[in-house]
């Protein structure tokens, strides 16, 4: 499966057309290119926190990534040679 960028414009336009009362995946889906499943994640996506795109709380990379990450992060530390002036 290839994964494509959908432009939120489209995804406006889709949750438009799936409110409606006469909603049809396949018509929506011949109209927008955008499949069924993708039509269920932006309605799901907006019903649970009110936006078509789903942007993350935090930018960036956390700072660890786990326990094993943690501990030698650490360890670095511990080992680390103490840097004194040159003779």
């Amino acid at each position: 499966m290839v994964r494509r960028h959908i432009a939120v414009e489209v995804k406006r336009l889709v949750l438009r057309m799936t409110m409606q009362d006469d909603y049809d995946p396949k018509d929506v889906q011949k109209k927008t290119g955008v499949s069924r499943r993708i039509q269920y994640r932006i309605r799901k996506l907006f019903k649970d926190r009110g936006v078509v795109v789903n942007v993350p709380s935090q930018n960036g990379r956390p700072m660890f990534g786990g326990c094993g990450e943690y501990i030698f992060a650490n360890e670095g530390m511990e080992d680390a040679p103490t840097v004194g002036p040159l003779i």
